[in-house]
């Protein structure tokens, strides 16, 4: 997946999806990720009012919109303290998440949960940097899982993952080539985007912090 940088100026310019195109938004808010945050965002690719766009969700609780708002774009949201993302796509299945650095995790029992053996043996010794890869690892896995539609009732170590390479998936995600996986760097926070068309180009739109570096890989 290719990653370019595009900013879009002003709440009334119409946003626009090209073919094999992911958007992601910077959501600028202080509540990033609340259903008014992200309807202001999606009513620009609808071209109606933020106040008229509705959302539903589907049979495994994943939010869409609403059949209603006409032909809908795919969209992804996540959230972390005030700093929200919101990925949109148009002809591809996508997913999106954030998470802080500098968590160490309450229960490393997690760890076990959502990593599998090859993946726990490559943490670092260091228990702040091996929290800090662990988070790596837990947003890629969850952002596929988000993408794929089925969420946390998959369990994340049936995915296993070196670095953005996706190594294998249960059943209910297909084939390990059917999807794909990008890093974004932001500070004192770690994300990652993944799509079911490997060759989608992202392209980050709205505002973003200056100091954002979007990157393939690790």
């Amino acid at each position: 997946m290719s990653v370019t940088t595009t900013f879009l100026s002003g709440p009334s310019i119409r946003a626009r999806l090209g073919a094999g195109e992911i958007h992601l938004w910077h959501l600028q808010s202080s509540r990033p990720g609340s259903r008014g945050a992200v309807a202001a965002v999606l009513a620009r690719y609808l071209g109606i009012a933020a106040a008229d766009v509705r959302f539903t969700r589907d049979a495994r609780g994943k939010p869409e919109l609403d059949v209603r708002c006409g032909a809908a774009p795919r969209f992804s949201i996540s959230r972390a303290g005030q700093v929200g993302l919101l990925a949109v796509a148009e002809e591809t299945q996508v997913g999106v998440d954030i998470e802080p650095l500098g968590r160490i995790p309450a229960r490393w029992a997690v760890v076990r949960e959502a990593l599998t053996e090859r993946e726990r043996s490559v943490l670092p010794t260091d228990e702040s940097s091996a929290a800090d890869a662990f988070l790596r690892s837990w947003v890629r896995k969850e952002a596929l899982l988000k993408a794929a539609g089925v969420g946390l009732s998959v369990e994340p170590r049936l995915v296993e993952l070196r670095g953005i390479e996706i190594v294998a998936v249960p059943s209910e995600l297909g084939t390990t080539e059917s999807w794909a996986l990008v890093d974004l760097t932001l500070p004192r926070h770690v994300a990652a985007v993944a799509t079911e068309n490997p060759r989608a180009v992202l392209r980050l739109h709205g505002e973003w912090p200056t100091s954002v570096r979007p990157r393939v890989g690790a």
